[in-house]
């Protein structure tokens, strides 16, 4: 878990009692978030992610270790020292910070929507805290706190969409669904990707066009997920998804 320190915040009010505090990385931070990535890094190699890491011959070094499963002390303390003396810098974040602020009437609409959802036990925090970081694979949330820490570049720019609303609403989704719906019905990784994509989708896909389903989630869970009643019901449309798979699978 990331617990980051106080930098440059936007605070974004939302109506009701959600809001959104974003904060960039500071240099500690983003020495902890590179340990948790290279510690996942054969994960991200597995299923096809591409991760951004610091351009450094020493990275290199480091990466390699981690993906013997070798990683030491002392790539710790090469990681701290790269860091520190060679590459963070402050100002890589502004540009990012600007950008994301754009994105705060979408993230008050998602959330509210998302309030209608508590019925069948959608999860939802009175504070949600975005880091935005320049490494790691482009999104990811802490459903036990709230956190979601986003990849943007210096020069204000975010993984695979120009607009960072994309990938701030996926990460809502996922942190309300993680206990009710991924843990509850056992989904695996592709199955919970491809229903947050089907929500970003079906809810946002008129004002969020260039949204894209990920090639790697489970399609079958598609003709479940077609429209807004289907998620306002989604225990009801997951058991009927679930014993489908099951009928399938006593059959075969």
């Amino acid at each position: 878990m990331l617990a980051f320190t106080a930098g440059l915040m936007l605070l974004m009010p939302l109506r009701g009692q959600h809001t959104l505090a974003i904060h960039a990385a500071s240099c500690d931070n983003e020495v902890d978030y590179l340990g948790m990535n290279l510690r996942n890094i054969s994960f991200f190699d597995q299923n096809g992610y591409s991760v951004a890491w610091p351009s450094d011959t020493a990275m290199t070094a480091i990466m390699a270790h981690a993906r013997e499963g070798h990683l030491a002390d002392a790539d710790a303390r090469n990681l701290s020292e790269l860091m520190h003396q060679r590459v963070y810098n402050p100002d890589h974040y502004q540009a990012g910070l600007r950008k994301i602020k754009q994105a705060q009437h979408l993230a008050d609409s998602a959330l509210r929507l998302m309030q209608r959802f508590k019925s069948w036990g959608f999860v939802m925090f009175d504070s949600y805290q975005v880091v935005l970081t320049l490494y790691g694979p482009g999104g990811s949330y802490d459903n036990h706190t709230g956190q979601i820490v986003m990849l943007t570049t210096p020069t204000g720019g975010f993984k695979g969409y120009a607009n960072p609303a994309n990938t701030l609403i996926h990460e809502l989704f996922h942190i309300g669904i993680e206990e009710p719906v991924v843990r509850k019905y056992g989904l695996n990784h592709q199955q919970k990707e491809r229903l947050v994509d089907l929500f970003v989708k079906v809810w946002f896909g008129e004002v969020l066009p260039e949204y894209r389903l990920q090639s790697f989630g489970d399609s079958r869970l598609d003709p479940y997920f077609t429209t807004r009643s289907d998620f306002e019901n989604l225990p009801r449309q997951m058991e009927r998804f679930i014993g489908k798979q099951k009928d399938n699978n006593t059959n075969n």
